[in-house]
């Protein structure tokens, strides 16, 4: 999702600069969270590291995400303490049930 930029249409209603407004923080932490990726698994840096169609570079990505969520619930990260939100235990996150 993009945001409302002056050239897709004529004028910027107040409505749609709200929205920018919205989505940007939104959009923001989505980077922090790719980036948590990126300096947790140096290997996962597709621009120095991994070449398409050469290497499994979606499954390598989904599995240094998944162990990042799982660092995430044990410590944290910058995206929970700006939404001041506790992490879920590794149990839920895993959907372990006792």
């Amino acid at each position: 999702m993009a945001p409302y930029r002056v050239g897709d249409v004529q004028v910027l209603t107040e409505d749609m600069k709200e929205f920018n407004r919205a989505m940007s923080s939104l959009r923001v932490s989505v980077e922090w969270l790719f980036g948590d990726v990126a300096n947790s698994f140096k290997f996962i840096d597709f621009k120095k590291n991994l070449k398409l169609r050469l290497s499994a570079v979606g499954k390598f990505y989904v599995v240094a995400a998944l162990m990042r969520n799982i660092l995430t619930c044990l410590y944290g990260n910058t995206t929970s303490k700006y939404f001041h939100i506790d992490p879920p235990t590794i149990d839920s996150y895993l959907g372990v049930h006792n």
